[in-house]
């Protein structure tokens, strides 16, 4: 599943759904895929992100968007 939304992203990873590479194919915007199996609940966990019914907690969500743009600034 490729994501382009950072906060999303950051959401997925925050869940516990491994980020397996970044796709910069298109240099206006970048896509972060993340492996997923047949059936499972991250189609659940981005319905939820959208309808604003997830609860997280902040800390932990602000330490894996510091991954992520790490991730995004080291990989280029």
């Amino acid at each position: 599943m490729k994501i382009s939304d950072f906060q999303l992203a950051s959401v997925l990873l925050h869940l516990g759904y491994p980020l397996s590479s970044l796709d910069r194919t298109n240099p206006e915007r970048v896509k972060f895929c993340f492996d997923i199996d047949e059936g499972e609940t991250i189609y659940e966990a981005v319905d939820a992100f959208w309808k604003g019914t997830l609860q997280l907690e902040p800390k932990s969500l602000f330490m894996n968007q510091k991954i992520l743009k790490t991730r995004l600034l080291n990989e280029r």
